[in-house]
Formats: structure tokens, sequence, C-alpha cells
């Protein structure tokens, strides 16, 4: 009796330990190397960039005990940088709230919670099929898989590539809807001051986001800047080549910072970024075949929500 989760991201990964903690035998399938998903931090010979998730916040009381256990073991801390907003009226203080990061990289939380579970990586699955009261999960090298239960917790239109011609909640999960995002990362010299850390742009900007990296605690390494692009531009430009999406979105980082000398680290879409249209409901479950998804395209573009998907699915699964 197993129950497979497909996708290592933080509701995967929440569902996964939920259950495991309760007994049950669980297998996690995730076609990327790494766990964590968006909570991704990708590292060159001299720098480390957080170029997916920038930071995460706290809002209800079962998230609230979750990260102070996290912050108990040494997983989280508050990221006490300068928050600006910088628009056509110029730079003004951001809005005053707890900000948490993963230390000592926003990919180490999803590590530490894939510890102790059985997470095959690079297991893309291809294929879903009921059989009976099972089901047969199928990878994109031919093996294949039986389950008891069935999990996904994968973006919302991958969800419907798997679930089309096999289960009514294709049509449900097609209605989600997501904005892309490019990521830039760039490293800059040692001693720059651009009188602020981490700056949410205002609209007529390509970014939407740029931060130094290095103003997080725990980093260490030359200074690196992640800027993310609007939801708007990168919608505008999801297609375009990687080397002009790079160079424009570094000029306007360049520009923002005064005209300080930037180098081109790396360049990474994410296609669904933020999702911008949500389920409105924590998750899915059809008991009958035991059938379950969730995510942060269940209740919005928050780590948070992702969290509350994965826990609350997970504890409806665990009713029987």
């Amino acid at each position: 009796m197993v129950t497979a989760v497909i996708g290592a991201g933080l509701a995967g990964l929440t569902v996964a330990r939920e259950l495991a903690a309760a007994g049950q035998s669980v297998r996690v399938f995730e076609r990327n190397r790494g766990f964590g998903g968006r909570l991704a931090t990708r590292r060159t010979e001299t720098a480390a960039f957080d170029h997916g998730a920038q930071y995460f916040t706290v809002r209800s009381d079962a998230f609230r005990d979750t990260v102070a256990g996290w912050r108990e073991a040494g997983l989280v801390l508050p990221w006490n940088a300068r928050f600006v907003e910088i628009g056509a009226e110029g730079i003004c203080p951001a809005r005053d709230v707890v900000r948490y990061v993963a230390v000592p990289s926003m990919s180490c939380l999803g590590h530490t919670l894939a510890e102790g579970l059985h997470v095959m990586t690079q297991s893309r699955v291809v294929a879903l099929m009921p059989t009976g009261d099972s089901w047969r999960i199928t990878l994109e090298n031919g093996e294949t898989y039986p389950a008891s239960s069935l999990v996904l917790a994968v973006p919302a239109p991958q969800a419907v590539t798997l679930l089309n011609s096999v289960h009514r909640f294709a049509t449900l999960l097609g209605k989600v809807q997501y904005a892309p995002c490019w990521s830039v990362m760039l490293e800059a010299e040692e001693g720059l001051d651009s009188g602020w850390d981490a700056a949410f742009v205002c609209d007529g900007n390509p970014l939407s986001w740029l931060a130094n990296n290095h103003s997080k605690p725990g980093r260490n390494g030359v200074p690196a800047w992640v800027a993310h692009a609007s939801a708007a531009w990168s919608e505008a430009h999801r297609s375009h080549a990687q080397d002009w999406v790079a160079q424009t979105l570094m000029r306007a980082a360049d520009e923002l910072l005064g005209g300080t000398p930037l180098t081109l680290s790396s360049v990474h879409r994410w296609l669904y970024a933020r999702v911008t249209h949500p389920m409105g409901e924590p998750y899915l479950w059809d008991s009958t075949l035991r059938l379950g998804v969730c995510g942060d395209g269940m209740l919005g573009a928050r780590v948070e929500a992702a969290f509350l998907s994965g826990r609350q699915l997970a504890e409806r699964i665990l009713q029987g």
C-alpha cells in the first residue's frame, strides 16, 4: 500500500512527510534533480543565487507553528534587509513585514524536508492509469510503479496533461492560470552599496524585483543580484532568446543600481512562476479512486499557500 506523490516541491514534500509520519509508505517522483520546486538556488564557483522564491511570509497559525520549528532547527531566519519600492516618484521604504529565508540557501529547505523520504529524482512521470483499486505510474524511461493512492503536487498545466482522458479533475485544473517570470542572475563588484538591499520595482520597468542575495543571512561569496522581470514583460517575451532577455534585464538592473558594472551569471525562465487565478480550494480529492491534487495553484501564489494545501490534503487522506 504505497502512496505516490508526483512533485517534490513544498506541497508535495509536505504531503509526503505528513503521510510518512503517520506510518504510511510513500514514494515521491520528481522530474528534476533537486527538491523544493521554486525554493531553488543556482550556484557558480563564486556565488549562489536564490533565483526562484525570494522569501516567504507567515499569516496562518498552522504555518507559523511550522516556521517556528524550522527556525528553532536553524533552517530559516528573518531577512532583515533594507527593502524599498522604486517607482516614478523615486525610492521609498517598503512595507514592514517579517520575511523569512532558508539558510544557507533557499534550496536547503527542500533538501531538509526530503530527508528520510523515498524520493526518486530525475523521474519524469508521463502517464497515469487507474487499474481497479490502484494506480499504475509510467515514467519517461518506461519503468512502471503501482500505487494505492496518488497525489499530484505539480503546476496545474502539468497535472492537466497527466489527467486528460483519465479523470474529471483535468477540467477543473484547466481553469488555474499562471504568469511566467524571467530570472536573471548577476554578479557585482565588492563594496557596491546602492543604499538598499532589495527593491520592489513598480510598473513601467521591465523588472518587478531586484535584490542582493548576499544580504540574506548565512550567505557567502561575491555580491549576487537576482533580477525578476515583471509578469507582463515575461509574458510578452516568454519565447524570446535567453541571451536577448538576459542582456535587456541586465541593462535594466544596471540602471537601477546607478550604472554599476554587472556580470551576467545565468538566466532562467520560470514558466509557472506565479498563480494568477487559483482554484480557490485547498485541494482536490477523489475518495473513490484515492486521487488528490495540491499545490499553490489551489490557494494562491505564496509559499504558505503551497504548504497549507499539502498539509490539508494529507489530513484528508489520513481520514480514510
